[in-house]
């Protein structure tokens, strides 16, 4: 006996979504940059995903990164200053991305 309704073939691959820090937006993975925090305390992108450590996704839109830094949302939610450097290399990133 089948219970499998329609053909199994035509369903529609679902893609990871995740959920920005900033503007709280689900949208798919590769849409956003993943930002984490290493057992040291350093900020670090992670495009692969693959690091350790506490991670955030925020869009890959400069309008929104500038927004989380101006509200310290990442400080907020990692407990810790964003350095200069890694600020800028935030917004080069995503003007890479866009």
């Amino acid at each position: 006996m089948n219970h499998t309704k329609g053909n199994p073939g035509s369903r529609k691959k679902k893609r990871p979504e995740r959920m920005c820090v900033v503007c709280r937006e689900r949208r798919e993975k590769k849409d956003l940059l993943r930002i984490v925090i290493t057992a040291e305390g350093i900020y670090a992108l992670d495009p692969k995903g693959e690091l350790q450590g506490r991670g955030s996704y925020v869009c890959a839109d400069s309008a929104c990164i500038r927004r989380g830094l101006d509200r310290h949302i990442f400080e907020k939610s990692f407990g810790k200053r964003v350095p200069e450097a890694f600020a800028e290399e935030l917004l080069a990133e995503a003007e890479k991305h866009g």
